[in-house]
């Protein structure tokens, strides 16, 4: 990534499609709408289970992406439904290997943005199911697990820039020193806490002299209109993410704005 492109990106979250023919209609929904770039989730299990077709699929992807004037964020953790024994010491060696195996196969793909290390590092029952001092352990556990694989893809590839997808702007700080952009999280409905997330991101980036991005953001199911948050981002020069492409799974079933049969939020 180009320092500096930042608050270009004008992008939208989506799980990679295995089907070409879904995958080429569904960046058509946001390639009519402006959209210049997605923030996709990897897993460790999925390569596990087949690695040469978890890689290709990825390989497809990205170069079918940038075919279509998309740049791609993979992401290679996330911290949604954590399994525990992921963030220990004894987990290593697996993640090594995954995380190599990924890296290498894109890292000098035209069409790759940068790395988001891990998605929502906090946001999960063992870290929220914890308190007090067993708290601020797992909270310590995942911070050192975070920051040892933000050293690792930096190791692999020190060309592209890397960042971690932050719940709240508030959390920031941990790895602020080791990554090459800030990105954080917002779902507030209202201008007010909007614009406070946007304040709070930005005396972090002042600090530390890093750009900001905001990953996650304008959840429809969640009341969050996408004129609001496009507004607020565009003055703050700041790009984003919506989230997300297309109404699926836990979304899908719980969403009731949209009329019967209509997939495409935007």
């Amino acid at each position: 990534m180009i320092p500096g492109t930042a608050c270009f990106i004008r992008g939208v979250n989506y799980r990679m499609s295995d089907d070409p023919a879904v995958l080429e209609r569904d960046l058509g929904y946001a390639k009519r709408v402006n959209l210049n770039s997605t923030r996709t989730w990897l897993s460790c299990q999925g390569y596990e289970r087949d690695p040469q077709g978890h890689t290709n699929r990825l390989r497809n992807y990205i170069r079918t992406s940038h075919r279509l004037g998309f740049s791609t964020m993979p992401i290679l953790w996330n911290g949604n439904n954590l399994n525990p024994d992921t963030v220990k010491p004894p987990f290593r060696s697996r993640g090594d290997a995954y995380v190599k195996a990924i890296v290498e196969t894109i890292k000098d793909e035209p069409g790759l943005l940068m790395w988001d290390i891990m998605n929502e590092p906090s946001t999960n029952d063992y870290y929220d199911g914890a308190s007090g001092q067993e708290k601020q352990q797992r909270e310590a556990e995942i911070t050192e697990f975070v920051r040892y694989y933000l050293s690792y893809a930096k190791k692999l590839d020190p060309v592209n820039a890397i960042t971690v997808g932050y719940t709240f702007a508030s959390q920031l700080e941990p790895t602020a020193d080791l990554v090459d952009v800030l990105s954080f999280h917002d779902y507030t409905a209202l201008r007010s806490t909007i614009k406070e997330a946007y304040r709070t991101a930005e005396a972090v980036s002042k600090e530390f002299g890093k750009p900001l991005l905001n990953t996650e953001t304008g959840c429809v199911a969640r009341g969050k209109p996408y004129d609001v948050v496009l507004e607020v981002a565009e003055k703050h020069k700041t790009g984003s993410y919506l989230f997300n492409l297309i109404i699926q799974g836990y979304w899908g079933t719980n969403l009731q704005l949209l009329p019967p049969g209509c997939e495409a939020i935007l």
